[in-house]
């Protein structure tokens, strides 16, 4: 993880190259490449807000190891002030297989949480489509966190330390469903 004194030469970096530069920047569509593949979520907030304050639209945020091929790759429509940490982010559009969404707070998709695509959020994850993907919710130990959706067949789910996976039923009719803990066990319910 970064440190936050990294945090801070970061920011204070990336704040000193776009000074003065506001009204040629406006408007322009913007993609955050990190070159490590333990990216601090307070970081990338920090410098999401930033790139939006200087009226720029934060398209998509890469990650990748230093060394070696592309990871993993996020793509968010949302404009950043949206990505504030303890906020809730809005994805608009499917995530797709080796995509991951990590966000310091609650996740809105509005789309498919496709095979192989991954959500990470400390809060709540609300999606409204199918999920197939894996979705990780209350990370940081918020055992109150939800997941919803409109079809709820994620590979892997897990609300704050508890895991488990959909039960393979090909017969399963998809309907709007919610899952939440309840005395230490993932209970999976109509969402009405």
């Amino acid at each position: 993880m970064v440190s936050t004194g990294d945090i801070e030469v970061a920011h204070s970096a990336m704040q000193k190259a776009l000074e003065g530069r506001r009204r040629f920047l406006t408007g322009a569509r913007v993609e955050l490449e990190l070159q490590d593949s333990s990216i601090d979520v307070r970081l990338v907030d920090r410098l999401a807000v930033l790139i939006a304050k200087t009226g720029m639209v934060l398209q998509r945020i890469e990650a990748r190891p230093a060394r070696g091929p592309r990871r993993r790759t996020v793509e968010q429509v949302a404009t950043a002030p949206t990505a504030a940490a303890g906020t809730t982010l809005l994805h608009r559009g499917p995530l797709r297989g080796g995509q991951r969404l990590v966000h310091d707070g609650s996740v809105v998709v509005l789309g498919d949480v496709n095979p192989g695509a991954e959500i990470i959020a400390s809060g709540s994850v609300i999606v409204w489509g199918r999920v197939r993907g894996k979705v990780e919710a209350g990370i940081e130990g918020n055992d109150d966190a939800l997941v919803c959706a409109l079809d709820l067949a994620p590979s892997q789910l897990r609300i704050g330390s508890v895991i488990t996976r959909s039960p393979d039923d090909p017969r399963r009719t998809p309907e709007p469903e919610v899952a939440r803990l309840e005395q230490g066990q993932i209970v999976v319910s109509s969402w009405r």
